[in-house]
């Protein structure tokens, strides 16, 4: 990619942040004239036309790009969201796992995919994706992204659940395992991308915040427990102790 293709589709980029969508456009239309076979370029046209609700114009430009090249991530992604909201699921799925097949370190489609199955009620399912995805790639900080938006999720539904009656207990220690294993993640995002490397990123702050969180809903969890004169099970309770003993840590390194 050249330099001035690069700085294009960096203002473009900032243009359409701030929703200033038809400057964007007649940046990328007037590029084009001058590199009219460039995937990049046609790519961030397809994604305006994308945001601008001209989906079928925007479909026939992705599609062009993934004619020539079938493995361009960014057309991908955006021709599969779009055929998700458009209730053609099965074909976003369909073209996801294409890609997955061919490169499976595409970390972006893996969490478009792992997300849409979310959607579609199939959390376990995209557990088992994501999982295999982080596990595949424990040195890339992105390979993660899947993997914890999938937890999330997760967590949101056995809350949900323990709504439902004053004392869940199978779902409330449920909640807690699944806090447990989003702890994990982060140990092991740590561990093996660096933290020098999350540091650098400016991604470390995001990671402590959010063992203070999964700290805080532990404690809840606790509470709900002790509230009813019971405990949760011994494994849970000694790795929540390991959670509120990292949090501590990391709130006094502050």
């Amino acid at each position: 990619m050249s330099e001035e293709i690069r700085r294009v589709l960096a203002m473009a980029s900032g243009l359409c942040s701030r929703e200033d969508h038809e400057e964007a456009e007649k940046l990328i239309r007037d590029a084009l004239e001058h590199y009219p076979g460039d995937l990049d370029l046609k790519a961030m046209l397809g994604i305006i036309l994308s945001r601008t609700e001209r989906d079928r114009e925007a479909e026939s430009v992705l599609r062009s790009v993934l004619k020539r090249d079938p493995d361009h991530e960014q057309a991908t992604s955006t021709l599969g969201r779009l055929l998700d909201n458009s209730l053609r699921t099965e074909e976003a799925e369909s073209l996801y796992r294409g890609l997955l097949e061919r490169r499976p370190a595409s970390h972006s489609i893996a969490d478009d995919l792992c997300r849409m199955l979310v959607e579609e009620d199939r959390p376990d399912e995209a557990y088992r994706i994501a999982k295999t995805h982080a596990d595949r790639y424990p040195n890339e900080y992105e390979a993660y992204s899947a993997i914890q938006h999938v937890l999330e999720s997760i967590e949101d539904i056995i809350r949900e659940m323990t709504e439902e009656t004053d004392f869940d207990r199978r779902n409330l220690a449920r909640l807690a395992s699944n806090l447990i294993e989003q702890f994990e993640v982060i140990r092991r995002m740590e561990m093996h991308v660096g933290k020098d490397s999350l540091r650098a990123g400016d991604h470390i702050w995001e990671l402590d915040e959010e063992v203070m969180r999964i700290a805080g809903e532990l404690e809840y969890v606790e509470g709900e427990f002790k509230k009813h004169r019971t405990a949760l099970p011994a494994n849970l309770q000694a790795a929540t102790r390991l959670v509120y003993a990292e949090r501590n840590t990391r709130a006094k390194s502050k």
